[in-house]
């Protein structure tokens, strides 16, 4: 299964090399899944690797009971990365079929970057709104 590989693959480069930090692997209720395969949230330095896996399509974004020690922590940032990949087309949602982890990571940069700049456009729409409001404010004597 290519699939597979890639995953494989893409996760030995989060895990091994590096910087040699510690991986710690974090088990929940169930510690391992129908298939009997383990189940754990991996973790290197203060890297959570299965948020790293979605965000490279490597992963899906899955929570399944009782397994939901980070649901509320990580739940939407998941999602997000999982919008993120297939948006950017990587891995599992390229449909090629092919996996570029350099390409992944440039698309996911530029992905990046427009929500950075919407958002902060956004923000200082807000802003701009706020000050105008306050301006007015002041300008306005109160009645009383």
């Amino acid at each position: 299964a290519p699939r597979g590989v890639h995953a494989r693959d893409a996760l030995q480069s989060l895990v091994i090399n590096k910087r040699n930090k510690t991986v710690l692997l974090v088990t929940d209720i169930t510690v391992r899944d129908q298939f009997k395969r383990p189940l754990a949230y991996v973790w290197k330095g203060e890297q959570l690797v299965n948020l790293e896996m979605v965000l490279l399509g490597q992963a899906v974004s899955n929570e399944v009971p009782p397994n939901v020690m980070y649901g509320k922590e990580y739940g939407e940032a998941r999602m997000n990365a999982q919008k993120m990949a297939q948006k950017a087309e990587c891995g599992m949602w390229n449909p090629t079929q092919t996996f570029n982890e350099e390409d992944c990571q440039r698309k996911l940069l530029d992905e990046t970057s427009k929500l950075f700049m919407e958002r902060e456009f956004e923000r200082t729409k807000q802003w701009k709104l706020e000050r105008l409001q306050k301006l007015q404010e002041e300008k306005t004597p109160e009645t009383k």
